[in-house]
């Protein structure tokens, strides 16, 4: 099946009109296009310093890692302690999943979260006034026996 093409004249006026309006759409598009091709740039940028960023991140704590390997054990239970609870921050916060615990829920809630090795862990360093210490100075008494 072939389809019967027939000339049409088109005014001058209406031409002129149709014309501008193709010019406008594709004006429109290419405006479109180098906003969304800027845009990307803007995303491979950020995308390529939060890699950057996450490297050094990796480097930095592993090599916190050697240093803490290389080092003579501490001398006192409690510094020891202190070097777990900062070794545990670290490998929360290289996970993703940053350890901010501010309240009893929040150290109720990630003692639920862990397992029990972790969870021996914090209450370690919960008997030891490593967390949660600004909470036991407003009120220690409601704090004995609640492990």
């Amino acid at each position: 099946m072939t389809e019967n093409l027939t000339k049409e004249i088109v005014p001058q006026e209406k031409y002129q009109k149709l014309q501008q309006q193709l010019k406008n759409i594709n004006a429109s598009e290419s405006e479109a296009f180098d906003g969304w091709r800027r845009v990307e740039e803007k995303v491979k940028k950020v995308t390529h310093r939060l890699d950057t960023i996450m490297n050094q991140m990796d480097t930095l704590c592993s090599l916190y890692t050697d240093v803490l390997a290389c080092r003579e054990l501490a001398k006192n239970y409690a510094l020891f302690l202190m070097e777990r609870y900062l070794q545990f921050k670290i490998k929360s916060v290289k996970a993703g999943v940053p350890i901010e615990i501010k309240t009893i829920d929040d150290f109720i809630n990630y003692c639920k979260h862990y397992e029990v090795k972790v969870q021996r862990l914090l209450c370690e360093f919960y008997l030891h006034n490593l967390v949660l210490d600004g909470e036991m100075e407003k009120n220690p008494s409601s704090f004995v026996g609640d492990i």
